[in-house]
């Protein structure tokens, strides 16, 4: 698995050609392209071992990213919600990504703390702590 942040256009090209292959969020709701990766690997386990809250691998990769049981709460981190920058997650890396240049993306703490629903001041505890309570 490999994260990028791309130009919105790019991402959207890249799931429209790979659609089993990419999940795409929003990259200024979360602190870190290693928490995205976190949360890619969550799902696809959950998936695998029949543990998963949605139908579909990009839906459960929302919901654990998002630490939102709710679909439409989780959905918000995802396509729908795209600035001019989309993170990008590649499940498969034989995906050619030649000819692509990486984005810089250094999210808010407070708009992150806010997505989140949680206190700024011990931010990444408090998000990954949100994101581990869904299996529960």
């Amino acid at each position: 698995m490999r994260a990028y942040v791309l130009d919105t256009s790019d991402a959207l090209e890249l799931q429209r050609t790979y659609p089993d292959s990419v999940f795409l969020y929003n990259p200024t709701y979360v602190l870190s392209k290693e928490q995205a990766l976190f949360a890619a690997a969550v799902a696809c386990r959950a998936c695998a071992t029949g543990q998963s809250l949605a139908k579909k691998l990009a839906v459960e990769f929302l919901i654990r990213l998002s630490g939102e049981r709710k679909i439409a709460q989780a959905v918000t981190f995802g396509p729908a919600g795209l600035g001019e920058l989309a993170g990008v997650i590649f499940l498969d890396d034989r995906i050619d990504l030649s000819g692509l240049s990486e984005r810089a993306c250094v999210p808010s703490p407070q708009t992150v703390a806010e997505k989140y629903g949680v206190d700024v001041a011990d931010l990444q505890n408090a998000v990954y702590e949100k994101m581990a309570l869904v299996a529960l």
